[in-house]
C-alpha cells in the first residue's frame, strides 16, 4: 500500500528492468541529482521493478547516487512486465507517476524538473519526452551493420555525458515515431508523466497485451492517455531519453525488426479491434530548445542523409558523374561477377543463377555499409576501395562542404589500398574544376608494417599474414589512370606513416582521412598531420568502430590534446569530426 501522504515524494517514477547490468547503472545516473537539473532529492523516487534477472539489481550497488531508490524483484522472469510494472506503480505513493518501460533508457539533464512543474499546472496534465537511439542510424539498422554494445561504450566515452547529459544528443538519433521533431504527432513516450489519479482512470497498462517486453502496450497507454477528455499533452522541448542496445526484443530485435512490428500490429489489432497510429491531440511546448538538442533533429538516421555539417553539392550532370564514379569504385555493376567467384571459391561446384543473385543481393548489403576483409577465406571485394557506400558519400560531403565554405587546404588520404577513396577526392576536384589544391596518398603500398611493441597488442595483419592489403605504388599508380586521374595533383608518400608524414611537404589540409587500422598507425598520422587541418576542416578515421586499437588511439589523442568537438559515427565502422572555426553556425 501507498505510504504516508505527508511524507510521500511528489513523483513516484517506476522504471522496469531485465537483464541490464550493464544499462542500468547508466540510467540510473541520469535520474539522479545533480545530474539532474532544478529537482531536489526528497522530490521524488525511483521505483526498479527488476523482472526475473539472472543476476537480481539491488538497491545497494546504486548507494553512491544517493537516490530515492527501491528495488522490487519479480522471480521467474515472466514473459511480460505489464502486471509487474502495475503493482509497482500502486505500491507508490508520488501523486505524480512517471513510467520507464524500458530501463535501458537514459534521460537527458532537465527531464524530471519539467515534468514536476508541468504535472502540476493541472490535473489533467500528461508530459511526454521523444525517443532517441544511441549510434549512428536506427538501432535496429545499425545492429545489422555491426553497431553493438562495445561501439556504443566508446561513443558514450568520447563525450562527457555525465557532466553534461545534452552530449547525449551529439551520438543520438531520432527513430521514425517522432521524425517530425518536437512538434509532430507522437505514437508513445519512453518517459511519461502523468497525474496518478489519471493512471488510475486508464487502470495503468492493459495485461491483455501479453508479447514479451510488452509488446505494443506503451503505444497502447499513451494513445488511450492522450484519447482521455479533456486531456492536456506537454512535450518537452529540448529533452529526450536515449536508448542503450541491450537485446531488446523490438528496438534491439536487428533484422526481425519488421517481424516484430507485425507481431505488434497484430495484437493491437486483436485487443483494441485497430492498428495504431500516432496521438494527434493539440499538444503544449515547454523548455529551451538547446544547440545540441536542435542540431541532432537537422542530423537525420544515416540511412536517410549525410553527417550534421555537412552538404552536398554539384548540378545534375556532375551528380551524374560522380555519381558513376562512386558506383564503379564499389564495383556495383559487377557485383554477380564478384558474387559468383566468392560462391566458386568456397564451392568447387558451378553455382546455379539462383544461388549467384542471392549472393549477389548479399553483396550489395554488405556494400553499402563497407566489406570487412577475411584474408583466410580471400574475401576481399573486386572494387577500387572497401570502405563503402555511407563512407563513401561521407568522404564526398564532406569535400564538397570545405569547397563550398571555402576551407583552405589539400585534401589526404593515410592508408589507400586500391586507392578507391582518393580517386573520389581527386574526381571531386575535377567536377568542380578545382586547380589548386591535390590530393596526397601516403602508404607503404607494401603492406601493413608488423605490430608495435607496447601499443598495438600484438595485432599483426601485415603483409605475410594479409597479402590481399599489400597493394603497389605502380598498381594505384594505373588505377588514378583508367579513371583519367592521374596528374600533377595527385602525390603519393611511399613508406611507413612514421618515417614520411612529419617531414611531409605538406601545408594546410582541409581533409584528412585515417585508414590506418593499428594504433601506432593511426597516432603516427594524427600526431603529423592534425595540426595541419585547418579549422573547418574534416579528420575521418576509417576503422573506428571494429578495431579497438584504432579507436583507443582517436580517444587517447582527442583526450591529450583537449579536442572536444563532437565526434559523430558516419556508419558502425567509420567516424569523423570537423574542427571548429569561426564561420560556423551555432
Amino acid at each position: 500500500m501507498p505510504g504516508d501522504p505527508a511524507a510521500a515524494p511528489q513523483l513516484s517514477l517506476v522504471v522496469g528492468c531485465f537483464e541490464m547490468q550493464r544499462e542500468l547503472p547508466r540510467t540510473l545516473h541520469t535520474l539522479a541529482v545533480p545530474y539532474q537539473h532544478g529537482v531536489r532529492q526528497e522530490q521524488y523516487e525511483v521505483v526498479v521493478v527488476d523482472n526475473g534477472s539472472t543476476v537480481p539489481v539491488t538497491a545497494a550497488q546504486f548507494a553512491a547516487l544517493n537516490l530515492n531508490l527501491r528495488v522490487v524483484h519479480v522471480p521467474g522472469a515472466p514473459h511480460s512486465p505489464l502486471p509487474a510494472l502495475n503493482r509497482a506503480v500502486a505500491e507508490t505513493s508520488g501523486g505524480i507517476v512517471g513510467m520507464m518501460i524500458d530501463g535501458a533508457r537514459m534521460l537527458s539533464p532537465g527531464v524530471l524538473d519539467a515534468a514536476l512543474r508541468m504535472s502540476q499546472t493541472g490535473p489533467r496534465t500528461i508530459v511526454a519526452t521523444l525517443n532517441f537511439h544511441l549510434g549512428p542510424d536506427l538501432q535496429w539498422i545499425s545492429l545489422q551493420q555491426g553497431y553493438n554494445q562495445t561501439i556504443e561504450d566508446r561513443l558514450l566515452d568520447a563525450i562527457d555525458w555525465r557532466q553534461d547529459g545534452y552530449r547525449l544528443f551529439d551520438i543520438g538519433v531520432r527513430p521514425d515515431n517522432c521524425k517530425d521533431g518536437w512538434f509532430g504527432a507522437l505514437s508513445e513516450s519512453n518517459a511519461l508523466f502523468m497525474p496518478r489519479a489519471l493512471w488510475d482512470e486508464l487502470d495503468g497498462y492493459d495485461t491483455a497485451f501479453s508479447s514479451p517486453g510488452g509488446g505494443a502496450a506503451n503505444v497502447d497507454l499513451f494513445g488511450r492517455a492522450t484519447a482521455l477528455a479533456d486531456i492536456r499533452l506537454v512535450v518537452l522541448l529540448g529533452e529526450a531519453s536515449f536508448h542503450q542496445v541491450h537485446g531488446g526484443v523490438s528496438t534491439n530485435a536487428g533484422a526481425l525488426a519488421v517481424q516484430r512490428l507485425k507481431e505488434h500490429s497484430r495484437e493491437m489489432l486483436r485487443v483494441r479491434g485497430k492498428v495504431w497510429s500516432r496521438a494527434r491531440v493539440e499538444a503544449t511546448y515547454y523548455g529551451p530548445t538547446g544547440a545540441a538538442a536542435l542540431a541532432a533533429f537537422e542530423r537525420a538516421p544515416l540511412s536517410r542523409t549525410r553527417p550534421h555539417g555537412v552538404r552536398p553539392g554539384g548540378g545534375p550532370i556532375a551528380t551524374r558523374y560522380i555519381d558513376l564514379v562512386k558506383t564503379v569504385l564499389l564495383n556495383e555493376h559487377g557485383l554477380e561477377r564478384e558474387a559468383q567467384l566468392g560462391l566458386l571459391r568456397a564451392d568447387s561446384a558451378a553455382p546455379t543463377p539462383v544461388e549467384i543473385t542471392r549472393a549477389a543481393q548479399r553483396l550489395v548489403w554488405s556494400r553499402m555499409r563497407g566489406q570487412d576483409v577475411d584474408v583466410a577465406a580471400h574475401r576481399v571485394p573486386l572494387a577500387y576501395t572497401m570502405i563503402g557506400r555511407a563512407r563513401l558519400e561521407n568522404l564526398a560531403a564532406c569535400v564538397a562542404t570545405v569547397l563550398e565554405d571555402g576551407i583552405p587546404g589539400d585534401l589526404i588520404e593515410c592508408g589507400v589500398w586500391r586507392g578507391g577513396a582518393a580517386m573520389l577526392m581527386r574526381a571531386l576536384l575535377a567536377e568542380r574544376g578545382v586547380t589548386d589544391r591535390r590530393v596526397w596518398l601516403a602508404d607503404s603500398f607494401s603492406g601493413l608494417p608488423l605490430p608495435r611493441a607496447g601499443t598495438d597488442d600484438g595485432v599483426d595483419i601485415s603483409a605475410a599474414v594479409a597479402p590481399e592489403l599489400a597493394v603497389s605504388l605502380e598498381q594505384v599508380q594505373a588505377n588514378f589512370a583508367a579513371f583519367g586521374l592521374l596528374d600533377h595533383q595527385v602525390c603519393f608518400l611511399r613508406g611507413w606513416f612514421a618515417d614520411t608524414l612529419p617531414q611531409a611537404p605538406i601545408g594546410t589540409l582541409a581533409v584528412l582521412r585515417v585508414d590506418g587500422d593499428l594504433y601506432s598507425s593511426t597516432m603516427d598520422v594524427l600526431e603529423a598531420l592534425y595540426d595541419r587541418v585547418a579549422p573547418g576542416g574534416f579528420v575521418i578515421i576509417d576503422d573506428y568502430g571494429p578495431l579497438d586499437q584504432c579507436a583507443r588511439a582517436v580517444h587517447d589523442f582527442r583526450d591529450r590534446r583537449g579536442i572536444t568537438e563532437p565526434l559523430e559515427m558516419i556508419d558502425c565502422d567509420g567516424a569523423v569530426w570537423r574542427r571548429a572555426w569561426p564561420g560556423q553556425s551555432a
